[in-house]
């Protein structure tokens, strides 16, 4: 009887919640998740290390070390676009930090700043730099940026008789309750905080114009925002899965294998563009070609005196935005902790959002439990035992791609 009340009150609470997935900002499961099997992808494939100063650094390592910045990092560049957000005036900073001079600027500063050995916040920072990275280099191929045949074009071509626009209103909230809905996101949800590097951020941002644009205050109340996101997400968001499943079969057929701009496709581009930013964080900028868009950023690292190679690559594209989130129905400021540090904030969940997060946890244990139950007395007699079992080395694994061992 209890558990039929508590599911009671949850299911009310989720309903209310599920409101709140409609009206977010969209894309934060899905970057988290992008960034995530990239950094990944270098297991066994390659070691994620760079030779800095006398000392070679392994930043996978320092990804899984500070999750809380990487984490952070990955919706970052979106912060500034939801109208919540100082009512949207800092639209434009969000257009800016998509782009490589972006990039540029904030590995200068660690450069120019903080040279290594680097301590705990500089490590950080990196981080949140990679974790940042990830959202530019993806975008340009959902969005279809610069590039012909990205994800949402193809999209909308399929489900939307051509209609670009249509298909990305569906696909950034469709792509993010796909996702919650078919992958575990655990290691999302295990976060406990997100690491912000505010002090450093506004001096990057004067740095990249010339002038005072940044406030912290600015930075700290929009990544509160999202952030609130991302608790909305983890609440409700995949209970909203027929509504998209029903409007793009594209969506779901293909939102991981899609050559150019499915989830796998992003995150092996994420690598690729690691790659050169952890050269040019070590070598410096200089045998580099650095257009606008990231994904056709090109470096000589063989000959540091060879003039860079130029790569084809649109300087005029922008990010087609179609940006929400004008309310958080049954989220406010006081569900997130705000801890500061010197050069930096710690953003974590109110005791009120994790005691919903438990009670989530525990009516999804009861259903899964009782769905099991009653299959293992409808099947009891066919099957005792499993005939095999197979694993796999990685978390990630596709047929015909990675060489994963199964035993």
């Amino acid at each position: 009887m209890e558990m039929r009340e508590s599911t009671d009150v949850l299911f009310k609470v989720l309903i209310t919640y599920a409101i709140i997935a409609e009206t977010l900002q969209c894309g934060i499961t899905t970057h988290i998740e992008i960034a995530h099997r990239a950094y990944e992808f270098y297991d066994g494939r390659r070691v994620m290390q760079a030779q800095v100063g006398e000392k070679t650094v392994d930043f996978q390592k320092l990804i899984v070390e500070h999750q809380d910045a990487f984490q952070a990092g990955n919706p970052y560049p979106d912060a500034y676009y939801n109208p919540i957000c100082q009512y949207g005036v800092y639209h434009d900073i969000s257009e800016d930090t998509h782009w490589t001079p972006f990039m540029n600027a904030t590995i200068n500063y660690i450069r120019n700043h903080y040279p290594p050995p680097w301590n705990k916040a500089t490590e950080k920072l990196i981080v949140f730099l990679l974790g940042l990275i990830s959202h530019q280099v993806a975008d340009v191929s959902w969005h279809s940026l610069g590039i012909n045949h990205g994800f949402l074009s193809v999209m909308g071509d399929v489900n939307y008789h051509g209609s670009f626009d249509n298909a990305h209103s569906d696909g950034d909230p469709g792509g993010d309750v796909l996702n919650q809905y078919e992958l575990n996101t655990n290691y999302i949800h295990e976060l406990s905080d997100w690491y912000v590097p505010v002090d450093d951020l506004v001096n990057i941002y004067r740095e990249l114009y010339g002038a005072d644009r940044m406030p912290e205050s600015v930075i700290e109340e929009c990544t509160m925002f999202l952030f609130l996101g991302r608790l909305g997400e983890q609440l409700a968001i995949a209970k909203l899965l027929p509504k998209y499943a029903s409007k793009s079969p594209f969506l779901v057929d293909k939102l991981n294998d899609f050559f150019l701009g499915g989830v796998f496709d992003m995150s092996v581009w994420t690598t690729n563009i690691w790659d050169k930013a952890l050269f040019m964080l070590d070598k410096g900028t200089s045998a580099c070609d650095l257009p606008h868009n990231p994904l056709y950023i090109s470096c000589n690292m063989t000959n540091l005196e060879a003039p860079p190679r130029k790569q084809q690559g649109s300087r005029n594209a922008e990010k087609n935005g179609f940006f929400v989130a004008s309310r958080f129905p049954g989220l406010s400021r006081g569900d997130v902790l705000i801890r500061r540090t010197k050069r930096g904030v710690y953003l974590s969940a109110s005791k009120r959002v994790k005691h919903l997060f438990k009670k989530q946890a525990e009516l999804s244990e009861y259903h899964q439990n009782k769905t099991l139950d009653q299959y293992s007395r409808l099947n009891d007699a066919k099957v005792k035992t499993a005939i095999s079992s197979y694993t796999l080395s990685r978390p990630y694994a596709r047929v015909g791609g990675f060489k994963d061992r199964i035993t």
